[in-house]
């Protein structure tokens, strides 16, 4: 019998969709494994063969969403608490043998590492962090100065100062938010984290960690040989309906295949009647549509990124939001595509943006290269193959 692990993660498909693979791959290995989560998650989850354990979530990510956003750090804290009770009240006087935790649970998954003194992995679907470069400090300068008197921000300091107090931790705010695992999975190859090479032997870099997801439903390819162009905001903020009409304005009278998903932000019925070469879904299996696709026009979103990545396909990148800003920074600075800004989004600017980056030789080149990298990484098997690692040096 395998050892007995504890992931732990926020209800938010981008964080959830790359560990569905990994918590897979452990349990077929004879791993007990155990998940938080909620909602359809925890259906999918419970497909696996994990154990789900149910909790009364806070809704975060409908915080992160709204106009104030500062009160996203609090309200993924009170998430955090929420898990914790759920999960101590489950394991009782057995914990797990290793608790892996995503970045945005670090809170619970610190506490719980502490309290039980059991081994911990971070686990991030976002570029990883450390004195070189760090993911939150780009995305706060996307997202402009910080509203300091913003109650939240308060609120957040005084409850985690709570939770640590409470739980017998000895230790400051900063020391614990800023605390490095000696094990930290990271979504992305290393080629395209921003300084990955200053990134110690503690980051493991396994890129996407894909599967089949057959929640996300069926979709057959068309049978002629038009290319074919992937449109989605994401699965969080896709609610911007204007964006998908200035998309089917742009791409409906060309001599393409458009594809375009919703996600459950808007109905689909909003967009009116469509040309004959557009269809429209609320969610679509993307792996199925990208191995067919031309190019892509995304919102950043790390999960859809690295599926781009994996076929080697063209993208223009519209970043709406401040945490997918470096990601399409990093597009371009590599050179793996196109990236605009909201501000700049005209019908003819994304019209020219996709035929460009078809066109694009450079694009090409850099995109194969990097396809090749992204495969190379080892995706879910290396990551249960470094954590059973993990657990054997430690054991």
């Amino acid at each position: 019998m395998g050892s007995r692990i504890l992931f732990l993660s926020i209800p938010a498909s981008g964080h959830v969709f790359p560990t569905i693979s990994i918590v897979d791959e452990l349990v077929k290995r004879r791993n007990e494994v155990h998940y938080t989560a909620v909602g359809q998650h925890a259906e999918t989850i419970a497909e696996t063969g994990a154990t789900v354990i149910s909790y009364d979530s806070v809704d975060p990510v409908s915080v992160v969403t709204s106009d104030d956003s500062g009160r996203a750090p609090l309200a993924f804290l009170q998430e955090n608490i929420a898990m914790l009770g759920a999960i101590e009240s489950h394991f009782g006087e057995n914990p797990p043998d290793l608790i892996a935790y995503d970045g945005v649970a670090a809170q619970a998954g610190r506490v719980l590492a502490k309290k039980w003194d059991r081994p911990a992995v971070q686990l991030s679907p976002v570029f990883a962090s450390n004195e070189h470069y760090s993911f939150v400090e780009k995305m706060m300068e996307a997202a402009g100065p910080v509203d300091t008197a913003n109650p939240a921000m308060a609120g957040f300091g005084r409850l985690l100062g709570e939770l640590l107090a409470s739980n017998g931790l000895e230790v400051s705010i900063p020391e614990f938010m800023q605390a490095t695992e000696n094990l930290n999975i990271v979504f992305v190859p290393r080629e395209f984290q921003p300084m990955g090479e200053t990134f110690d032997e503690r980051f493991v870099f396994v890129g996407p960690c894909l599967g089949e997801r057959a929640f996300l439903g069926e979709w057959e390819p068309p049978q002629d040989d038009r290319p074919l162009v992937l449109v989605s905001l994401g699965t969080v903020n896709n609610r911007d309906a204007s964006f998908f009409g200035r998309c089917v304005e742009a791409f409906g009278d060309l001599p393409w295949r458009v594809v375009i998903s919703v996600g459950g932000g808007i109905d689909p019925a909003t967009l009116g009647p469509l040309p004959d070469n557009v269809e429209v879904h609320r969610f679509i299996p993307h792996l199925k549509v990208l191995e067919h696709a031309s190019a892509a026009v995304i919102h950043g979103g790390m999960g859809t990124l690295m599926e781009t990545l994996h076929f080697g396909c063209p993208t223009v990148v519209v970043p709406p939001f401040p945490d997918v800003i470096p990601n399409a920074d990093r597009v371009a600075e590599l050179k793996l595509g196109i990236a605009l800004r909201p501000d700049d989004l005209t019908p003819e600017r994304l019209r020219a943006a996709l035929l460009e980056v078809v066109e694009d030789r450079t694009v090409l080149e850099r995109l194969a290269e990097m396809r090749a990298h992204t495969r190379a990484a080892g995706g879910a098997v290396r990551a249960a193959d470094e954590i059973e690692a993990y657990l054997g040096r430690i054991g």
